[in-house]
């Protein structure tokens, strides 16, 4: 069934976290040379940038494949073989810096955030109604149970 209310939360939901990964991955590319030797060598508690340290424990468990999450969250190919090929090669195995690569990550960080915000408005909840806008409400319902309450606590041995 075609729902008539489109929402577009799975679109929120992806550019989220392919931003979280692209911004994790623009700081590790990024990264000075001993600061990669330090990744490569799983030392990343002696990581003296706290926000590179951060995106590097957020990945630990599969650095190398890093921009292929990315490529993995959508159907489109936003980065090419080539693209991961020079990050295991300059993370994983310390080869020379790709200004190429750099600036690709950079373009998609730009782009993602472009989304979210073009997203953001339709799906934001903070205009939306909840149990508090109603709870001062008073109805002939809520009346009745306020005096069924009351009569309840009084003390009827005075």
């Amino acid at each position: 069934m075609e729902h008539p209310f489109k929402s577009r939360r799975l679109d929120l939901h992806l550019w989220n976290e392919a931003l979280d990964l692209l911004e994790d991955a623009a700081k590790i590319i990024a990264a000075s040379d001993s600061h990669l030797d330090l990744i490569r060598r799983r030392c990343d508690s002696q990581i003296g940038d706290e926000a590179l340290r951060h995106a590097v424990r957020r990945n630990a468990f599969d650095m190398g494949r890093l921009l292929r999450g990315v490529s993995e969250l959508f159907p489109v190919h936003l980065l090419s073989d080539a693209h991961h090929t020079a990050w295991v090669t300059r993370v994983m195995e310390g080869g020379a810096d790709n200004p190429e690569l750099t600036d690709q990550i950079g373009r998609l960080v730009a782009h993602a955030r472009t989304e979210q915000s073009n997203i953001h408005p339709e799906e934001d909840d903070e205009g939306s109604a909840s149990y508090s806008d109603y709870s001062a409400s008073d109805t002939a319902s809520s009346e009745r149970d306020s005096d069924a309450h009351s009569s309840m606590c009084t003390d009827d041995t005075e």
